[in-house]
């Protein structure tokens, strides 16, 4: 016998799994794939409305798990985690100049005194707001960084494929502030070696790569990828020295690092990190005084979308008939079946009456 203890012990004949033989489509054309399919047939998620999801109790158990790595490897370098609201003022947005950018994505809505506020699909504004709205900031508090876990939400035109493009989804953001530049892009070192460890404790081979600014901006940013079929990214990816970097942001056939044709694969991008500079940081006034000069704090902005890992990884290891997860991240470590003739097999020389468990999960 194991000498390990048994942390939990749950019967499957009480397990909330309302699985499901068919899957469920509102048009003919509609993309499905593997991971969608068992995820909603087997019941670990239930469509609730379009490209909105709710977790079940066995999805639930593997993204508790894996926020639980997130956290552990992120709170290494020092981050400390906050929550931040759903709701963001547009005011905030406007400042930034961000807001016409992205209208189209936004869930808008306004209060009885008719402010208006939206859905934050990201929390660049907010977390700005908080940190300028303390006051003066003592330098021995820097580097400064924060990150939540939360949902987010973005106004998808067609979303599909369960949390690979949904309306509502989960994601992990870190925020860094440092007095300068210099300082940031060791942070923004530090944080993508964090990234790194996640991922190789996820157990999945992944891509870094070169990525697009888009509307975050920023004087530097990178993209992680698992190379999958469902995904809508491409990477141009070397395979001499290993640089990588996004289709939209390549503009020669050869490698610039070795000049090695480069290769193409569909990927679908589960993380982004983005060194902003002081593209936030000077609109929303974040600021330190140093030897009685008021200056602007350079800030760094790093995602990690949980909920696609949860849905591509699944995508990754999974059979067309069966679910697999890593095994750090499965829901549960061990399912123990006794036989049908339980009172035979219980009055055998084998057995002993004191360990008699109908069907159970363990996590050891």
């Amino acid at each position: 016998m194991s000498s390990l203890p048994i942390r939990n012990i749950n019967k499957l004949s009480h397990l909330f799994q309302p699985a499901t033989s068919t899957i469920t489509t509102s048009k003919k054309t509609e993309l499905s794939s593997k991971s969608y399919e068992n995820l909603v047939k087997y019941g670990l998620i239930k469509q609730v409305a379009n490209g909105m999801y709710a977790f079940l109790p066995l999805g639930l158990r593997v993204l508790n798990k894996l926020i639980a790595l997130v956290d552990t490897e992120v709170e290494k370098i020092g981050a400390q985690k906050l929550l931040l609201p759903a709701l963001t003022s547009t005011h905030l947005w406007r400042k930034s100049n961000r807001f016409n950018d992205n209208i189209n994505e936004f869930f808008k809505l306004r209060d009885r005194s008719r402010r208006e506020y939206i859905l934050s699909p990201t929390h660049e504004e907010a977390i700005c707001s908080v940190v300028s709205s303390v006051g003066s900031l003592s330098p021995k508090m820097f580097p400064l960084r924060l990150y939540q876990i939360s949902n987010k939400w973005r106004d998808e035109m067609k979303p599909k494929l369960g949390f690979l493009r949904s309306r509502e989804f989960i994601m992990k953001d870190l925020y860094t502030f440092d007095i300068d530049l210099d300082r940031a892009k060791e942070t923004y070192a530090l944080v993508c070696e964090t990234y790194e460890n996640i991922f190789k404790k996820i157990g999945i081979t992944h891509i870094k790569a070169i990525g697009d600014p888009g509307t975050f901006g920023g004087s530097m940013s990178h993209e992680y990828h698992y190379i999958s079929s469902i995904g809508e990214d491409n990477v141009y990816t070397c395979l001499s020295c290993q640089y990588s970097i996004n289709k939209v942001m390549c503009k020669e056939s050869q490698c610039p690092e070795c000049g090695s044709v480069l290769e193409q694969n569909r990927t679908a991008e589960v993380g982004h990190t983005f060194l902003l500079d002081t593209k936030y940081t000077v609109p929303l006034e974040v600021t330190l005084r140093v030897n009685k000069e008021i200056k602007p704090l350079v800030m760094g902005c790093y995602g990690l979308g949980l909920s696609r890992i949860f849905t591509v990884m699944t995508e990754l290891l999974s059979t067309k008939e069966e679910l697999r997860w890593p095994k750090n991240l499965a829901p549960y470590t061990v399912c123990i079946i006794p036989p049908k003739n339980t009172l035979n097999y219980w009055k055998s020389s084998y057995a002993r009456p004191r360990n008699r468990i109908p069907i159970c999960c363990y996590n050891w």
